[in-house]
């Protein structure tokens, strides 16, 4: 149930990224056509898109506890 959850919240907010862009691009071109700012935003956005996505839906952090969990218990046998 939780992954169906984190798999829309992504899909709402990729489309919702897609339609700010998109709007943001046509701003920057009928307004200042002369330099390209639209990027900007857009890059910081993308990067925040790219983390809901890894920890998200990928369940990226989930791997990362159960590696780093795994890789404890193996360091604690060794010391015995």
């Amino acid at each position: 149930m939780r992954r169906r959850s984190e798999k829309r919240g992504f899909a709402i907010h990729a489309t919702t990224f897609a339609f700010v862009s998109s709007a943001l691009t046509a701003i920057n071109l009928a307004l200042v056509p002369r330099f390209a700012w639209s990027p900007f935003p857009l890059v910081g956005w993308g990067f925040g898109l790219t983390t809901h996505y890894l920890f998200g839906v990928r369940g990226l952090s989930e791997t990362l506890d159960k590696e780093q969990a795994k890789v404890s218990c193996e360091d604690s046998k060794a010391g015995e």
